[in-house]
């Protein structure tokens, strides 16, 4: 497909202002986690990586503002998660006297943001998909059918144990959330073999084998000779050079005009008589 020109500033005062604040967001959810206990470098740039993808799109104006508006909606999530583990912690050290005793309602109230961060994750995930033109092909199909395979075996898992001792609610949004998320995954995939972008393929495609494989993982009895950071290494990194491809497709053009062919317009093209 050919790749539209990011039309790039002249200075610095020419990049938006929402680049300088998601990259600053992505900087500070970084170091925040690096305070952490348990700090894994490869799992924290995952997690900030849909920030800087999100910078990036902001950066590249593409001019289907559903792929401006699908990323900030994937941003949302770790941004918001961010404002999340601080403020409740701040609030806490911070407050003087009486006021320290608004803590558990401010640790309410962030995880109710981060409730309707996830939302906005999904929004953002299945969003991205229409923008890149959606599912039409018996291929793309296929992926959908596989996203949505693997979404129920999750689900069967899930009920396959004991769950009398988790709250209703809670177990709802988990489930609820983790479905989407496979199936919104798969969308993307299965949208960006229809488009044919390559790079964007190639990011989506290592997101959805990410949660392939923390499928299998979820059906298979993780033995104690099991190498654990291995298998960190492995999720962890196919998120990250995923988004790492998410990123490049943004800032080389692939978003910013349409596809001069589909898979569907092509199959169409092969089976056309000819005169």
């Amino acid at each position: 497909m050919s790749v539209a020109t990011v039309a790039r500033p002249n200075s610095l005062r020419d990049i938006p202002w929402a680049v300088w604040v998601l990259l600053a967001i992505a900087l500070g959810l970084f170091l925040y986690m690096f305070t952490r206990p348990g700090f894994a470098p490869i799992g924290a740039l995952a997690t900030v990586a849909p920030v800087v993808f999100a910078a990036a799109v902001v950066y590249a104006r593409p001019s289907d503002r559903r792929f401006a508006w699908a990323a900030l909606f994937l941003a949302a999530t770790p941004a918001i998660g961010l404002i999340a583990g601080v403020v409740p912690d701040a609030w806490f050290t911070y407050m003087p006297g009486d006021w320290k005793n608004g803590t558990p309602f401010i640790r309410d109230l962030a995880q109710f943001a981060l409730d309707i961060a996830r939302l906005l994750g999904l929004a953002g995930l299945f969003l991205f998909g229409l923008a890149l033109g959606g599912v039409r092909s018996f291929v793309s199909f296929l992926i959908l059918a596989l996203g949505v395979a693997i979404a129920l075996g999750n689900l069967t898992w899930t009920f396959a144990h004991p769950i009398d001792g988790f709250p209703l609610f809670d177990l709802a949004k988990s489930v609820t959330y983790a479905t989407l998320h496979g199936i919104g995954l798969a969308f993307v995939f299965a949208a960006a073999v229809e488009s044919l972008r390559n790079l964007t393929m190639i990011g989506s495609g290592l997101l959805f084998l990410n949660a392939v494989i923390s499928a299998v993982l979820l059906w298979w009895t993780i033995g104690p000779d099991a190498n654990l950071d291995l298998l960190s290494l492995i999720l962890g990194g196919t998120t990250l050079l995923g988004w790492l491809a998410l990123t490049a497709a943004a800032l080389r053009g692939e978003l910013n005009s349409a596809p001069s062919r589909s898979r569907a317009g092509r199959g169409n093209a092969v089976r056309r008589p000819a005169g």
